[in-house]
């Protein structure tokens, strides 16, 4: 289907997006997804040491394994908020699954917004049971309608395949267009799928495909505290488990990896004042390492910037930003006669 028409639907998730007293527009700002069965999960968070009080809390939540749910809302980060922000996403997170009636540990949150102000809990609370009425299969569009912040559009994503002979569905829906730098250098990113694979694999495809689409982005240099990309799993399709090395493990990530980087780019083209989206391509290092402090001090020089801006071929830019990047090479040593020590210049 069309991701701008819909319905974009992926067997076992339902999903919902609505005005939840967030934002100060009518512009829908609380997302909820939901799964039947519940998924197995794997998720990346932001490596700011700074960390807001929804990703403290589904970092510990996803190594406990099933996910039934995952609350998300837009126009605040409950970033630097301290205990009283974590009480408040803890306490959403309960009556969420007083709502649905599961277990609390079940449901996952993530925010994104301003930093430093406390959620309207209790507007957000008098909305859960709201957003709950609206949840259905086909509210995918909404739910990643609601987690916009400063986007120009919405990115969405759908694809279906066969892996082990049947069909498996993914769906993919991020936010981002400011804060663009790893590690990771999205906003929120959410993958849903009906493949059945056990909870090493997801870990696995998440880790391998961020690292060729997320961590490979740059737009303003500033990492987010809320950084949030989760892949869940419902195993609704039936096909032999894809487990790490499998036929259908490798037929998924062919599926998976193309989608990550293409909503990777998606977010560059939508960073908030660009104008341009250019690759850069590093050949000859000596390892990926030495490559991607190359290319991110390129990405990030304001002047190799300025060029791309107007346009401007000035291979000048480009060797000097290329020079300073990274450490200097070591100095060579002298070298010193069998049997010799190395003494101490004596000072002038």
């Amino acid at each position: 289907p069309d991701p701008q028409q819909g319905p974009l639907l992926v067997p076992g998730f339902s999903a919902a997006g609505i005005h939840g007293g967030i934002k100060k527009t009518r512009r829908r700002d609380l997302a909820l997804i939901v799964s039947d069965p519940p998924a197995r999960v794997a998720g990346l968070f932001t490596q700011n040491r700074v960390k807001a009080a929804p990703v403290l809390i589904s970092q510990t939540r996803v190594r406990s394994g099933p996910c039934k749910a995952v609350l998300v809302n837009s126009g605040n980060a409950n970033a630097c908020t301290g205990d009283p922000g974590l009480k408040d996403a803890i306490g959403l997170c309960q009556r969420t699954a007083e709502l649905l009636a599961v277990d609390e540990h079940d449901v996952l949150v993530a925010s994104t917004g301003g930093i430093g102000k406390r959620l309207p809990v209790g507007r957000m609370r008098a909305a859960l049971p709201r957003l709950l009425q609206r949840v259905r299969p086909g509210g995918i569009l909404d739910a990643a309608e609601a987690i916009r912040t400063t986007d120009r559009f919405r990115k969405v994503l759908w694809s279906r395949s066969e892996v082990g002979g049947e069909a498996v569905t993914l769906c993919g829906f991020a936010k981002g267009a400011g804060m663009i730098r790893p590690n990771m250098a999205t906003m929120l990113a959410f993958f849903l799928t009906d493949l059945k694979a056990p909870t090493t694999a997801l870990r696995r495809l998440l880790l391998d495909g961020a690292e060729r689409s997320f961590n490979r982005i740059s737009v303003d240099g500033d990492m987010s505290t809320n950084d949030t990309v989760l892949l869940l799993a419902n195993g609704r399709a039936g096909n032999r488990s894809a487990s790490l090395g499998s036929a259908q493990y490798e037929s998924f990530a062919s599926l998976l990896f193309p989608m990550m980087t293409e909503l990777a780019a998606m977010v560059v083209r939508d960073g908030e004042g660009a104008t341009k989206a250019v690759d850069i391509r590093i050949r000859g290092a000596r390892s990926d390492r030495d490559a991607n402090v190359l290319a991110y001090h390129l990405a990030d020089s304001p002047l190799v910037k300025t060029s791309f801006y107007w346009r401007d071929s000035n291979w000048g830019r480009l060797i000097a930003a290329s020079g300073s990047a990274g450490p200097a090479p070591p100095a060579p040593r002298r070298a010193r006669r069998p049997g010799s020590a190395a003494r101490c210049p004596s000072p002038a």
